[in-house]
This record gives C-alpha cells, sequence and structure tokens, in this order.
C-alpha cells in the first residue's frame, strides 16, 4: 500500500511539473505558434479586460496580444510559485489544483457523454482566430476569477468581516476579499461563504450560455461544477488558487491541445506525441484520484470507529 501511495504521490508531482512548464513558458511558445499558423502580425488591444460579477469591463491599458500575454504569463508564474511554496492547512494548494482539477476534467467528460446521450449538447466556443481564442483563454482566468469569486464570494466575505470586527483593520478587510480563510473561521464564515460558492457556481454556469458564442444548454452543468470547483479554491486557498484552477482548464489543458494541433501542422511528431501522451496521463489521473477519494468517503474511519468502542464500558458489551 505505501509503495502504491509512493507512486501515486510521484504522477502527481509529475504533472505539477507539466503543469508550471506550462504556465510559465510553453503556453507563450505555444501562442505564438499559433499567431504564425494564423498568418497574424498580432492585434492591439485597447485593455486588460476583466469582469465585474457578470458585467465586462476594460482597463484602459493599450497593449499588443503578445503583450498581454507575456504580462499574464509572468503573473501565473508568481502565482504558481507562491501556491507551490505555501501550505494551507498541511496542503499544498498547487498539488490542490492539479488534483481537484483533473477530477473535474473526467467528471465533466463523462457527464457530457451522460447528457449528449439524451440529447442535452454542449456546445462549442465558435472561433475563425485560433490565436484571438488562446489570447482569451489566457485572460479568462485572471478577469473572470476577479469577477465571479472576488466580486461575488470575496466581497460577501468582506460584509462578514464588516459584520463581526468590532475594529477595522484595513489589511484584514483587504485580505477578507482575497482569502477568506485567513479571517474566518468554520462557523463564523466559511460555512456561510460555502453556501455562496453554489450560488455563484450556478451564476458561472448561465453566463456561459447567456454569453452565446456556441455554448448550449449542457454548458450550464459542467460550467457549474468547475463553479464550484473555482469557488472552493477560492474560500479554502485564496485568489491566486482560483486563478491557477482556471488556467488548468484554460491554459494547461489547452497548450496540450494546441501542442497536438501545431505539432501536426508543422509535421513535429515528437510535439503532437508529446501533447497526446501528456493528455491521456491527465484523463488516466483525474480517474484514479476520483476512485481514490471515493474510496476514502466510502471507507468507515478506523481510527474513529476503535475510539468509540474504547469508549464503551465493558460491561454493556
Amino acid at each position: 500500500m505505501r509503495v502504491l501511495s509512493y507512486l501515486l504521490l510521484g504522477l502527481t508531482y509529475i504533472g505539477i511539473a507539466t503543469y508550471i512548464l506550462h504556465i510559465s513558458s510553453l503556453s507563450l511558445f505555444m501562442l505564438d505558434q499559433v499567431r504564425i499558423l494564423e498568418n497574424i502580425t498580432d492585434i492591439q488591444l485597447g485593455g486588460i479586460p476583466i469582469f465585474i460579477m457578470v458585467f465586462p469591463v476594460i482597463i484602459p491599458i493599450p497593449l499588443k496580444g503578445m503583450e498581454l500575454a507575456i504580462f499574464l504569463t509572468i503573473l501565473y508564474t508568481i502565482f504558481t510559485i507562491y501556491d507551490l511554496l505555501r501550505k494551507v492547512d498541511g496542503e499544498r494548494p498547487l498539488k490542490q489544483v492539479f488534483v481537484l482539477g483533473s477530477i473535474v476534467l473526467v467528471s465533466s467528460i463523462v457527464i457530457e457523454l451522460i447528457q449528449s446521450s439524451v440529447g442535452i449538447e454542449t456546445g462549442m466556443l465558435e472561433t475563425e482566430n485560433q490565436y484571438i481564442f488562446f489570447l482569451g483563454a489566457m485572460d479568462a482566468p485572471l478577469s473572470e476569477e476577479i469577477g465571479f469569486r472576488v466580486f461575488i464570494i470575496g466581497l460577501a466575505s468582506f460584509i462578514l468581516y464588516l459584520a463581526k470586527t468590532d475594529r477595522f483593520d484595513p489589511a484584514e478587510a483587504l485580505i477578507s476579499l482575497i482569502q477568506p480563510n485567513k479571517v474566518h473561521d468554520y462557523e463564523s464564515g466559511l460555512k456561510t461563504l460555502y453556501k455562496i460558492v453554489v450560488i455563484q457556481a450556478i451564476l458561472f454556469g448561465f453566463a456561459h450560455l447567456l454569453g452565446g458564442g456556441g455554448w448550449e444548454i449542457g454548458k450550464v452543468t459542467t460550467a457549474s461544477i468547475a463553479g464550484i470547483y473555482l469557488g472552493y479554491l477560492f474560500v479554502k486557498y485564496g485568489v491566486t488558487s482560483a486563478i491557477l484552477g482556471h488556467a488548468y482548464f484554460n491554459i494547461y489543458l489547452l497548450t496540450i491541445s494546441f501542442s497536438s494541433y501545431v505539432g501536426r501542422e508543422i509535421g513535429n511528431t515528437l510535439m503532437a506525441i508529446y501533447a497526446d501522451i501528456l493528455f491521456i496521463y491527465v484523463i488516466i489521473f483525474g480517474g484514479v484520484y476520483m476512485l481514490v477519494y471515493a474510496y476514502k468517503f466510502v471507507k468507515p474511519n478506523e481510527k474513529e470507529e476503535m475510539n468509540r468502542w474504547s469508549n464503551i464500558d465493558s460491561p454493556t458489551i
């Protein structure tokens, strides 16, 4: 059993290593390769798009597409290092981002297959330009986490902080917005925030449908599950983990997809094989961890069982 535990841990850190590689450099390289294949010199952007709740807003900082991508890559790399080095309740947040993200990926694939079998389609984003699509996907972890997690769950956390505090501390108030678990315990706030996680997840799901772009009603289910995953990361570990969880889908997995696409387009067989093997690994990894978590959920806690019996007086047995 210990050998299997070490094997699973080793596979986990292999996955985390590939995640770091994709977030910190490979995604940027792949975006540039897609730009070349699409025959685009570059595009001029009016600013950095973000969301305030469900409303899109542009921060007016004119820059080009690759400049935005470089800025995002640096920012996400800083967050990755931060979540790799710190611990919350004995866990590395980056490990939880990858493990839970893989479980959500496999769950979403299963749900899509079930929905499709009964005529509920998920649809697909429509795009004529893969470069703009990939660039928008790279921005979404920052823009959507600000809108859906910070401005919904974080704002609720801030209000709960104001309601319970006798002495307003600006630093604590800011922390309550971006890392609720540092300010609240379960009974005084986190329990309420986890309920709000479910509400914002449903909003997140319907926002994909109402936003159009090719999504159909089936997307509401999978996006809502992703919203629960991201909301949990936000409450438990903070905004950096939620952003990195979003980046798991929008950057890590898309980089795998585009590695396969670019590799085949330019005749680089090794790049395509790397992408295919890594995608198979992620699917198997997520499936194995689903079974591990399911086993832990249904398996009785032997230590608690022993304590329960040891507290019974022998004459009553």
